[in-house]
């Protein structure tokens, strides 16, 4: 099977879901599976409900100003680390028990587009990365964090993400893994 190319980053545009928006995410699927229908069902009934309680920032990826390739939602998080953790990020022993991050709640790629076109979903994790290192400046945050559904787990280790050891599981019973990413690592 052939390698999808790459998409082109220049014909994508990152911005807030804002009101009026519903037209545009009324056909987004991102596939037919249980974890895709709960990417897909969070974007059409939860995302702007969230957004509006300042729970949760939701940026739309749009190719060609025209079609919804993807979405990723993120929120502020917080961390616990051990010291085998902590170590590589600089962090002594000693200070804060907990390290500030930025959470990425949802992130999912149409599967149109993914069928026709790879490197989105990096990109939009590339973007989140950045908002990461622009709170860092104006209040303090190191990591990037997820909890990733076990399929996508391959692919958050490709960009250089960590499962936590302090919280292995995302949530009792969860099956999804807890993971990180200095946002100052290369």
């Amino acid at each position: 099977m052939a390698a999808h190319p790459p998409v082109d980053r220049s014909r994508l545009q990152v911005r807030p879901l804002g009101e009026g928006d519903e037209q545009l995410i009324e056909g987004f699927s991102c596939g037919d599976g249980e974890d895709d229908r709960d990417l897909n069902e969070f974007l059409l009934r939860d995302a702007s409900e969230l957004q509006n309680l300042n729970v949760i920032s939701v940026y739309l990826a749009i190719h060609d100003d025209a079609e919804l390739i993807g979405y990723v939602a993120l929120l502020t998080d917080a961390i616990r680390l051990k010291t085998s953790e902590r170590k590589p990020l600089g962090l002594p022993h000693q200070s804060h028990p907990v390290v500030p991050a930025i959470k990425v709640a949802r992130l999912a790629v149409s599967k149109r587009f993914r069928d026709e076109y790879s490197g989105a979903g990096a990109y939009l994790m590339s973007f989140a990365k950045n908002i990461a290192l622009g709170v860092a400046d104006s209040v303090g945050c190191r990591v990037l964090t997820v909890d990733a559904y076990p399929h996508a787990v391959p692919f958050y280790e490709r960009l250089g993400f960590k499962a936590n050891k302090e919280a292995s599981k995302a949530k009792p019973g969860s099956s999804n893994l807890s993971m990180r990413l200095d946002v100052f690592s290369a």
